[in-house]
This record gives structure tokens, C-alpha cells and sequence, in this order.
């Protein structure tokens, strides 16, 4: 899992919450703990870093 978006969604809209830094299954055995980093401010941070095309 680490790596992967952890996205949010309602019935209208939907976005990016973070990225997964760890995660797996929950105490009860039935569910999954995910923890994260890395919200979308970071993201877009991390992305105006890179280098643009010539």
C-alpha cells in the first residue's frame, strides 16, 4: 500500500487526501488501518519543483 493515494469522496465530489506511508489490517480483522502523508498542498508543492519542458 505505502505509495498509494488515499482519496475522499461524497456523493458530488471526490479529491486526493493524502499518500499511504503504511497501513494493514485492522484489530478486529475486519477492516484495514491506513496511515498517510503527503497532503495535496505537498503534492502540488512536490509537482512545481520539477523541471518544465523546454
Amino acid at each position: 500500500m505505502s505509495g498509494g493515494p488515499i482519496y475522499w469522496t461524497t456523493a458530488d465530489a471526490y479529491g486526493l487526501l493524502g499518500i499511504i506511508y503504511e497501513g494493514g489490517p485492522g484489530q478486529d480483522g475486519k477492516g484495514i488501518y491506513v496511515y498517510g502523508l503527503a497532503t495535496p498542498d505537498v503534492v502540488k508543492r512536490w509537482i512545481d519543483q520539477c523541471p518544465q519542458p523546454s
